[in-house]
């Protein structure tokens, strides 16, 4: 089984308001998959979207500290943590 490559990233802005853009060195700039998780690693959301583009955050996170990973259409994986300020 292949240990799947970190994906080289940036989220901003952090803190998140409405949305984040993912910025990265990937050539494949599609099929990003972004899972949010709350403090006790419950899934709260899974969005797909493009890299370098806008992502808009479900209404319901409210404020607080959030973990999101990252996975393109390699399987390549990120974890970060953002902080949502409404």
């Amino acid at each position: 089984m292949d240990v799947a490559a970190e994906l080289p990233l940036q989220i901003y802005p952090n803190p998140v308001t409405d949305y984040l853009i993912i910025g990265t060195n990937s050539a494949d700039e599609s099929g990003l998959q972004l899972l949010i998780f709350d403090s006790s690693s419950k899934l709260i959301s899974e969005i797909s979207g493009c890299f370098n583009n806008e992502i808009r955050l479900p209404r319901e996170l409210t404020n607080g500290n959030y973990i999101v990973q990252f996975r393109d259409k390699q399987n390549q994986l990120q974890r970060k943590s953002i902080m949502v300020i409404r």
